[in-house]
């Protein structure tokens, strides 16, 4: 996996702050927890975030982290020419599995480096 790379080879107590909060201010938790309601619910992006209230949909929403579709796929080419700027909800399934594992996979990656902040820390929000 990506992720065990980047703690593998470029962990260290210097770099654990870029790795935890994008400029947002969202944890890398946060990140994948919204990777999988983009792609499993009808969730509006404003739901997760007040700052995404503007936004219709989430960005990279055409790419579904289960692999059935992507930005190039046919479907999606079709959706878009169509002018619709979302995935439609009955495209989307309910939480599966595979996003299940991969959520407790990075966790476990990630707190569970030597580095690694206490997972109850609160971490400082990065305004841009």
């Amino acid at each position: 996996m990506l992720l065990d790379f980047v703690v593998t080879h470029f962990a260290g107590p210097n770099i654990s702050q870029q790795l935890y909060v994008n400029p947002l201010g969202h944890t890398v938790l946060d990140t994948l927890m919204m990777g999988i309601l983009k792609s499993h619910t009808s969730c509006s992006p404003f739901i997760v975030d007040d700052r995404l209230a503007k936004d219709k949909r989430f960005v990279g929403e055409d790419l579904d982290v289960c692999g059935r579709w992507d930005a190039d796929s046919p479907c999606i080419r079709k959706l878009l020419s169509e002018g619709h700027l979302a995935i439609p909800p009955d495209w989307k399934h309910m939480f599966c599995h595979t996003s299940a594992q991969a959520l407790c996979h990075s966790i476990g990656t990630l707190f569970g480096a030597k580095f690694a902040p206490d997972i109850n820390t609160q971490l400082p929000v990065v305004c841009s």
